[in-house]
């Protein structure tokens, strides 16, 4: 078990086996002296890197052999070997959601502004200049939409909001905390600084019960001790571990985006109790730019400016359960670059600088997107209750591949239990932020040492196939009239048949197949199928090729087929003729294809065929026959 990488294509040349004991390998300080142009992959999977360290993703490598590795963007210069656990595979699948009532939006045109901050004590944004803006009429549980904007002296590139005070981020990168402020003093105190003791900031939050967290020039993330609503200024900067370029205090706790844009929760915050600077991060599924901690619901932009909110937070699931996008109608579908939440209003800044808000946001006010649960290899959705395409994901065990498109292609992501790697091209940094939110078209498990998995395709010979045809009855009436005057006969004018269209591949020794394999045909024909005889010439209908381009599965026995039926409408003769016996027939000329086929399976390197027959009926060419008998 494990890799054999070897120096030219088709297994040649100079060649090196490296087991899966050998977790991580850096190829130059193992004595492969090579450039890889081809390899062998037993058990687990491998990921290959063009670049030291595990950087500049190329390609995850599944059990199979691979003769020519000269397609990867690069050479393989590092890999490492992914452990897929034993385990039953289980993927959910969310539809975007959207808000039950659009009709509460409002916004304001306001060119000049570049961000904003809400919390209990209003509306405050800075401007293009680093000025700072309170809108009168908002905050203390009037809702955020105002009227007019006051200018607040100070120069401010950063800012947060409160229930009692204002922190911001200064020009000279210095923390400047306003206090003091309340209904009839909306304003509050003057700035007061609070030294360099944390370094240069960039970032500050300040949340409900004063509870304040900031980020340096570093990335390195301070919590400022004793900071609550009767001491907002607390006493002293203490470093917590990790790094972050984006924090959020809320009541649903401190939320943060690393550098790599993954989505961070701090442990023990859910309510922020006093002691919310905790001791550990979460990590939570997602790739997001920007994020606001909520009551009991965390909302964050997209690297596309699409909006999204976490749903299922409550104080036993504190970091949720997963992430919905959001449906905007047309006016609100702009790409957004911020949002901020505070009770039940959401507010948002978006590219052209309008800020739009909504006062009337909870989780209720929410429709959530329908979901369904993944346990098997899906190349498309048509068949589960959901959009063509689903916006978003959770991973509950298992290894997965997620595409872009149907058919398992496009784009993917593929999601260990470690780590998420994305095959985008890393273009000026971001695109990979992009991969995570791009919708849905297939999944399916990554394969490994323990989860064997087979494929197969079938080809069928068309090119000597034999048609052939038969005729049956499907249904008899019989009726007479004895009189000289025209008579209504037994039937009913319409009589509803049951047309069907069939196919069945038999494989010709089931034993030698996995159970259970699923497959389409790539060499379905274009053209219907013709027979002609001495009746003429009939063809195949649209329901039998379309039919035929489904989804079979080969059962326990090898033999995998589908039907379709449809109803047809037979219109019957309306009257009998004075002293006839009338005979009806509804008659089916069934069409009959059948050619050999041949079935390719594989699992990891190894390959085999079984031969096959295949044999199709169409039953949806229905004739009317009429024998009459006259009395004499």
């Amino acid at each position: 078990m494990g890799i054999k990488v070897y120096a030219e294509k088709d297994f040649k040349g100079q060649e090196k086996d490296l087991g899966e004991s050998m977790i991580d390998l850096r190829l130059a300080h193992i004595g492969v002296k090579f450039d890889i142009k081809s390899a062998a992959v037993s058990g687990n999977p491998w990921i290959v890197y063009s670049q030291d360290r595990y950087k500049g993703f190329l390609a995850c490598l599944e059990e199979g052999l691979y003769p020519n590795l000269n397609n990867l963007q690069g050479s393989i210069v590092s890999m490492k070997c992914k452990d897929i656990k034993k385990t039953v595979p289980h993927a959910i699948l969310f539809n975007p959601s959207s808000f039950k009532d659009n009709s509460q939006w409002w916004s304001i045109q306001s060119p000049e502004i570049i961000s904003i901050a809400i919390g209990g004590a209003g509306l405050w944004a800075i401007d293009t200049k680093n000025q700072v803006h309170f809108r009168k009429g908002t905050g203390y549980e009037k809702g955020f939409e105002g009227r007019d904007w006051i200018l607040v002296p100070g120069s401010i590139k950063q800012i947060s909001v409160g229930d009692n005070v204002i922190w911001g981020v200064s020009t000279e990168n210095q923390i400047l905390v306003r206090t003091q402020l309340s209904e009839s003093n909306p304003l509050g105190s003057d700035w007061v600084p609070l030294g360099n003791d944390g370094g240069e900031l960039k970032m500050c939050s300040v949340g409900p019960g004063g509870s304040s967290w900031a980020i340096n020039s570093k990335n390195k993330i301070l919590y400022r001790a004793g900071a609550k609503s009767s001491n907002p200024i607390g006493t002293k900067w203490q470093e917590i571990s990790g790094q972050l370029i984006h924090i959020s205090v809320g009541k649903a706790g401190v939320w943060g985006i690393t550098p790599e844009h993954q989505v961070l929760y701090r442990d023990g915050t859910y309510g922020l109790s006093q002691d919310s600077e905790s001791s550990a991060w979460t990590k939570v599924d997602g790739q997001m730019i920007w994020i606001s901690s909520g009551d009991d619901i965390v909302w964050a932009v997209s690297a596309s400016g699409a909006i999204w909110y976490r749903a299922g937070i409550n104080s036993s699931m504190p970091f949720g359960s997963n992430w919905f996008k959001i449906n905007l109608e047309n006016q609100h579908s702009q790409q957004w670059t911020q949002i901020e939440s505070h009770g039940r209003s959401l507010i948002g800044v978006t590219a052209d600088k309008t800020i739009i808000g909504n006062d009337y946001v909870t989780a209720n006010d929410l429709l959530n997107g329908k979901y369904a649960n993944i346990y098997e290899e899906s190349d498309c959705f048509s068949s589960f209750n959901l959009n063509p395409f689903p916006s978003s994901s959770e991973i509950l065990s298992g290894a997965w591949i997620i595409y872009s498109d149907n058919n398992f292609t496009g784009t993917c992501m593929y999601h260990f239990d470690d780590e998420v790697i994305s095959n985008d091209p890393n273009v000026d940094g971001e695109d990979f932020l992009k991969s995570w939110e791009t919708p849905i078209g297939s999944l399916r498990q990554i394969h490994g040492g323990n989860y064997n998995h087979h494929q197969v395709v079938v080809s069928v010979d068309w090119e000597n196939v034999n048609i052939s045809s038969e005729w049956f009855t499907l249904k008899t009436l019989e009726d007479e009239n004895t009189t000289e005057e025209f008579t209504n006969p037994i039937w009913n004018k319409i009589e509803v048949v049951n047309a069907q269209v069939e196919h069945r591949f038999q494989l010709s020794d089931g034993s030698l197949a996995p159970k259970y394999q699923v497959f389409s045909l790539d060499n379905v024909p274009k053209v219907n199928f013709s027979y002609t005889d001495e009746s003429g010439k009939i063809d195949s209908k649209l329901d039998f090729r379309q039919e035929l381009g489904g989804r079979f599965t080969f059962d326990m026995n090898g033999l995998a087929e589908r039907t379709r039926s449809r109803t047809e409408n037979i219109r019957l003769p309306p009257t009998l003729p004075p002293q006839t016996r009338l005979k009806v027939s509804i008659i089916c000329q069934r069409l009959i294809i059948s050619a050999t086929f041949t079935a390719l399976f594989t699992s990891g390197g190894k390959s085999w065929s079984i031969s096959g027959e295949y044999r199709g009926k169409d039953d949806t060419n229905l004739k009317l026959k009429m024998e009459d008998t006259i009395f004499v």
